[in-house]
């Protein structure tokens, strides 16, 4: 999976780009006073690694609820 795909995810479901440093984007969620933050690195064409992919979509969980990735 790219990271654009997960940035756009993210970004549907109400999250928003906090910071950046390189090519670290930071996000932020909040539902009903629960927040949640990742961090995606953004590497271009490169495909992230599977578990990253499942630490951010635990990460954000809490807030997307389950599968929210996939």
């Amino acid at each position: 999976m790219k990271a654009a795909q997960v940035i756009k995810r993210i970004t549907e479901l109400g999250g928003v780009q906090i910071g950046q440093r390189g090519s670290y984007r930071t996000f932020t969620a909040t539902n009903g006073g629960v927040t949640a933050q990742t961090t995606v690195p953004d590497h271009g064409a490169r495909d992230l690694g599977p578990g990253l992919v499942r630490a951010i979509e635990r990460q954000m969980e809490p807030v997307f609820g389950k599968g929210w990735l996939r």
